[in-house]
């Protein structure tokens, strides 16, 4: 039995797939998530989207 709504679910598994975040942290993070001003989602969204895109690990480091 799933204890939230299936997008709810999703964001939480998502999060908890993250290193250190557990299933407890995930939630307490997608629900602050979920009570976050959409403009506040939104551009972090777009901050790890970009980050994702344009930040590369140094060749000698890694």
């Amino acid at each position: 039995m799933e204890l939230y709504s299936g997008q709810i679910n999703k964001l939480i598994e998502e999060l908890a797939a993250l290193p250190g975040i557990g299933s407890k942290s995930a939630q307490r993070l997608a629900f602050h998530l979920i009570n976050m001003p959409k403009e506040r989602v939104d551009r972090l969204a777009n901050v790890m989207i970009e980050a994702r895109a344009n930040v590369r690990y140094c060749k000698e480091c890694y």
